[in-house]
């Protein structure tokens, strides 16, 4: 079951934390950088990876960490440093 993330006076931001706590608990993410729709699904409760549309971006990873998040980029950003400036907009939680 999807939850909209759009909860009433939410800006749609997500700290990295809380991505890393969803990641951790089997959760898929859906998100908006830069104007593109992203998505980080859970191939299982052990293996991330991220999407753009239907062509994976970098490798899949097993451990959801800083980390593991800081080498995955995207326009030069990484993911870590996105969520860590608030400049994803979540619009799904699967």
């Amino acid at each position: 079951m999807a939850i909209q993330y759009d909860i009433e006076n939410s800006d749609q931001r997500m700290n990295l934390d809380t991505l890393i706590h969803y990641l951790k608990k089997g959760r898929e993410i859906e998100f908006y950088y830069s104007e593109t729709l992203y998505f980080l699904d859970s191939d299982s409760p052990d293996q991330h990876t991220l999407w753009e549309k239907t062509t994976q971006i970098g490798e899949a990873f097993t451990d959801v960490t800083e980390e593991n998040l800081s080498k995955l980029f995207i326009k030069g950003k990484s993911i870590a440093n996105i969520f860590k400036g608030g400049e994803a907009r979540v619009s799904t939680i699967f």
